[in-house]
């Protein structure tokens, strides 16, 4: 078992394989980690686990159903199962050579089938395949010509700048959720460490940076997430949750602000 994936994950990753080799020998190229375990920062209270499976063709009904029972199985047998999230889809869509793709390829969230999507992978996930993947079963990440450039992962740090996280600042409530704290600062600091070192770094690492690189007047609210993420027994640092969502709030707007205006993300 490679050496950085996680002891707590082990027996699951392994299990996995093993079922993939088993009962989809003609199927499977590649199974592939990405996401905070290939980024060497993987949080067993917090983390996900982010997985490709690459397959070499359109699957039958027969291997769909089968996909379907592996899961099961280890949703059944492995308590980390629950934090699953992955596709599977082929080559054709990792070098981008596919003309026509439809929805015949697993999806999976938290550990619950949601149906067949396009296989299509997402820039950000690409690009932690491509320069930081791990192999588990298969062709070396470096072997396959994964197609996915700068331009395509500043797309999506625009889109998550003008479109997810502007849509969010609607309702400031949900910033009332210590689970939206967390993923809301520290992905904006990830957004703001990527634009400027063309790189990406974990949540954790995203909120150490912005430590490094915001004024104090954000610092309570960036020790505040870290406080949740690592699980700190330290008392909150706001007076109230309202409080802490409205500071919340006005940090998404500076940081689109800062975005927009040091990486010239302004559209048009």
């Amino acid at each position: 078992m490679n050496a950085r994936i996680p002891t707590e994950i082990q027996p699951l990753i392994s299990d996995f394989k093993d079922l993939l080799q088993s009962k989809l020998p003609n199927a499977v190229l590649g199974f592939y980690l990405q996401g905070s375990i290939a980024l060497r920062g993987f949080n067993k209270k917090r983390s996900d686990i982010d997985f490709l499976i690459v397959v070499n063709h359109e699957l039958t009904a027969g291997e769909l159903s089968i996909i379907r029972d592996i899961h099961e199985e280890l949703k059944q047998k492995h308590e980390y199962y629950m934090v699953m999230e992955g596709q599977y889809t082929t080559l054709g869509h990792l070098d981008k050579t596919i003309k026509k793709p439809q929805e015949l390829y697993p999806n999976y969230f938290y550990g619950e089938y949601m149906g067949l999507r396009n296989g299509w992978i997402d820039p950000t996930s690409l690009w932690i395949t491509k320069y930081h993947g791990i192999s588990v079963l298969g062709p070396d990440v470096n072997e396959i010509n994964i197609q996915v450039d700068w331009d395509d992962l500043l797309l999506a740090m625009k889109y998550n700048l003008h479109s997810y996280w502007t849509d969010k600042v609607k309702d400031y409530t949900i910033f009332l959720q210590d689970d939206w704290v967390v993923d809301t600062v520290l992905t904006l600091g990830r957004i703001l460490y990527t634009l400027q070192n063309k790189e990406m770094i974990t949540k954790e690492q995203g909120g150490y940076y912005l430590l490094a690189v915001m004024t104090n007047e954000w610092h309570s609210l960036i020790n505040e997430a870290l406080r949740i993420r690592e699980g700190s027994e330290l008392e909150m640092g706001f007076e109230s949750i309202e409080e802490r969502a409205l500071h919340t709030l006005r940090f998404v707007l500076h940081i689109i602000d800062l975005c927009n205006e040091k990486y010239q993300l302004r559209t048009t």
